[in-house]
């Protein structure tokens, strides 16, 4: 569960965080982090991987300090928050 780097720029309002998920991947209740609509994705996602990504990427958002906005994405399936922020994700590994 932790933050291996975080990094905030008060000018730009950038932050950069990298959290390696191996060591809590498992045993971690998703409905602590994710509300129902949330929820109905993360189950209907067959892949185990795929789940961990999902719920490590919103439980780091708040961790971060950005919990009140969701993720969508546009039509071309880039993640966006509903705050108008901007986002990117990527995932390599247990990395995220």
């Amino acid at each position: 569960m932790p933050i291996v780097f975080k990094h905030s720029d008060s000018i730009k309002d950038l932050r950069l965080a990298v959290w390696d998920h191996a060591t809590d991947a498992e045993g971690a209740d998703p409905s602590h982090f994710l509300d129902e609509t949330e929820l109905a994705q993360f189950y209907g996602f067959r892949s185990r991987t795929r789940k961990t990504e999902f719920l490590t990427v919103r439980r780091l958002l708040r961790e971060m300090g950005v919990s009140e906005a969701k993720i969508t994405y546009d039509q071309y399936g880039r993640p966006l928050l509903s705050d108008g922020g901007h986002l990117s994700i990527t995932h390599s590994g247990t990395k995220v």
